[in-house]
């Protein structure tokens, strides 16, 4: 029993780290700023329109914009993309033509990742007593499932910050 006690708080530290560190991520301002060129521009069908656009600068880019930022974006046309301190994610991106910025939008992927950050909140309640979980079969599936990507998303960061990969 205390063994198990012991394994939930382990993960569910985990589990709060990630959270933290993934709301930070959101919620700094961006750290690092890269100009990039667009590449390639596509509309994708699949439950809607997604709107992409591929560029390349010191990091390489494939990510949803939105319409008018597409509409108005042209390959070869030069961006200032904002990338967050930690996961190096698209936070904001501006549109340079003739030396003038002409629009700028929210990548959407700090979306995902404030949605994504709250399921790791998930394992603290595994603190409950271990009776309470046994009797709640989705809960003894869901967050050791929760508490691996938590590790996961652990490990990739730290792979990021010590230089193995360049970006998340």
């Amino acid at each position: 029993m205390k063994k198990i006690r012991l394994i939930y708080l382990y993960f569910s530290a985990f589990s709060f780290f990630s959270f933290l560190l993934v709301f930070a991520d959101i919620t700094l301002p961006a750290q690092e700023v890269d100009r990039a060129k667009i590449i390639k521009k596509e509309i994708q069908i699949s439950n809607g329109k997604n709107y992409k656009i591929k560029a390349k600068g010191r990091y390489e880019y494939y990510e949803d914009v939105n319409h008018y930022f597409y509409s108005i974006a042209n390959e070869n046309d030069e961006i200032i993309v904002h990338l967050s301190k930690y996961f190096k994610e698209w936070k904001s991106i501006e549109l340079i033509q003739n030396e003038k910025i002409i629009t700028s939008a929210i990548g959407t992927d700090i979306y995902y990742m404030g949605a994504f950050s709250l399921l790791f909140l998930v394992p603290l309640f595994s603190f409950k007593s271990v009776k309470f979980l046994s009797s709640r079969k989705e809960l003894m599936i869901g967050i050791p499932i929760i508490e691996l990507i938590s590790l996961i998303l652990i490990i990739r960061f730290l792979v990021v910050q010590l230089g193995m990969i360049e970006k998340m």
